[in-house]
């Protein structure tokens, strides 16, 4: 593998990282509307802080977009 692994984050410590309560992220995740994790083979969801950034980006291009239509 090329490329160095990133420090893998848990369910709760990405939803303080986002500021939402583990539920809700709970919910985006099995929704499809939240960022992309990892289950492993025990149940426990997983994240990648580039996934998490990606994720965040998305979300602040579909509120620039939002914005433009209002005008």
């Amino acid at each position: 593998m090329t490329k160095e692994l990133e420090k893998l984050m848990k369910l709760n410590e990405t939803a303080k990282l986002l500021n939402v309560a583990p539920q809700t992220l709970w919910k985006w995740v099995r929704s499809g509307e939240g960022p992309v994790s990892i289950k492993t083979p025990t149940g426990m969801y997983l994240f990648q802080p580039s996934d998490i950034e990606t994720w965040l980006d998305g979300l602040k291009g579909g509120a620039q977009q939002l914005g433009e239509e209002r005008r």
